[in-house]
């Protein structure tokens, strides 16, 4: 019942049969208990690698085969889209961020040196995720979580460090100099 979809499937992983080869009809998927259910894999690759020319091609022969009255569902990476590093929203989350720590501290200086310090660390982070994801497969979305939390993480700690120290003076705890 199901040779020709396996056929065909093994041609788009570029697979051929014959004497020796692959026996689509028995090797290409896993057959529900009852018959009516097929799952085969067309494309394995690790997470990123799937060129948007291969995602549109899957999407077509799922579409042929639903046009032939099949119930056809992608999964993985083929069935959404990858995640778009735009800068806009953390332009303006920096932006908005320099304001508050402006208006907070009172001096560019010290509203300046948390955001500078943020972009070190999005960018020790980026390196890190990149080199780990060298070695293990990470989700698409882990540079994007990367770039909108560590802005957040030290912003939020510098706040809370200028409290602190505002409050301990204002409790009559001395200034200290460097030794």
């Amino acid at each position: 019942m199901w040779c020709g979809v396996l056929r065909a499937a093994a041609e788009i992983r570029g697979e051929r049969g014959g004497e020796g080869g692959l026996d689509a009809c028995h090797d290409g998927g896993a057959v529900g208990g009852d018959g009516g259910n097929l799952l085969t894999e067309l494309v394995e690759q690790p997470v990123g690698v799937l060129e948007p020319a291969t995602r549109d091609a899957l999407s077509a022969v799922a579409d042929q085969a639903r046009a032939a009255g099949l119930i056809v569902e992608v999964g993985g990476e083929a069935a959404v889209a990858t995640a778009e590093m735009g800068l806009t929203s953390e332009v303006i989350g920096l932006a908005v961020a320099l304001i508050v720590l402006l208006v907070t501290l009172g001096t560019l200086v010290a509203a300046g040196l948390p955001l500078l310090t943020a972009l070190v660390g999005i960018g020790i982070g980026l390196f890190g995720i990149l080199l780990v994801g060298r070695v293990v497969e990470l989700s698409s979305t882990a540079p994007v979580l990367a770039l909108m939390i560590g802005p957040a993480v030290r912003v939020d700690y510098a706040l809370f460090v200028v409290s602190r120290h505002r409050s301990q003076l204002a409790a009559g705890m001395p200034v200290r100099g460097w030794r």
